[in-house]
């Protein structure tokens, strides 16, 4: 993403300081525009597809001088996080949604309305595979706080298994699925979305995003399935008796 150097962040930052807006009121603003991009890109028109990227750019920018004045003012909460991982998802699903009503609009092919639908969909599930899992980590953590089932701890010895000796090739089919995840996550898609508007092939960004975004959630759910909780069961230990 295009973001603004941390300077010029800190300089708007100190701005906005001296307003009554928070943190929290800057994140519900990039709400608002990520709704407002998804509109201009429904419309399927160039320069309103422009502006909708712009739009997204600038989120992205408020996204990081948020952060600042919530550091600044000592007002960053988990509230706070809430909403930021929320628009972040709305973000995504708004634009693909825009898009595909966009194209559709453009070529009546109903093909690729399905498409980007199936990546707005589909872009937001892969990002709650992993949140979902630490909810289970936290429900069992406030049972164990609350007293219940602490049975269950009998026997563990919440040792951390070094990983020494089990360094994984960089050339494994598994380190290769997982950057190829990384260049699937929307601050990829955007600089896609320049030159696919610009060179108008948008329709087939919505074809590849709507096949490999649900693979992207089957691969992570699979993955999180297998994956155990060992190296953060010593968040249970305060709890053993």
């Amino acid at each position: 993403m295009f973001r603004v150097n941390g300077f010029f962040a800190a300089y708007v930052a100190k701005i906005l300081l001296y307003t009554p807006i928070s943190a929290n009121q800057l994140s519900f603003f990039m709400g608002v525009l990520a709704v407002i991009a998804g509109v201009l890109f429904a419309f399927g028109e160039f320069w309103y597809s422009i502006l909708a990227l712009f739009l997204i750019f600038f989120q992205e920018n408020l996204d990081y001088i948020d952060g600042l004045i919530a550091r600044y003012r000592g007002t960053s909460s988990m509230r706070g996080i809430f909403v930021d991982l929320l628009i972040h998802s709305i973000t995504a699903s708004l634009t693909f949604f825009g898009l595909a009503i966009g194209v559709f609009r453009n070529t009546g092919e109903i093909m690729f309305f399905i498409f980007g639908g199936l990546a707005a969909i589909f872009t937001v599930l892969a990002s709650y595979i992993h949140p979902l899992k630490n909810q289970a980590l936290i429900i069992k953590l406030k049972e164990y706080a609350s007293g219940k089932r602490l049975e269950e701890l009998d026997g563990k010895d919440f040792e951390v298994k070094s990983e020494v000796g089990k360094e994984e090739s960089k050339f494994s089919l598994k380190s290769l699925v997982r950057e190829g995840m990384v260049y699937l996550t929307f601050r990829y898609t955007t600089f896609v979305l320049i030159f696919s508007i610009i060179f108008d092939f948008t329709q087939w960004v919505l074809v590849f995003y709507g096949i490999f975004l649900p693979l992207k959630w089957f691969v992570l759910m699979m993955y999180e399935f297998k994956a155990d909780y060992k190296s953060l069961e010593y968040l249970f230990k305060p709890y053993k008796k």
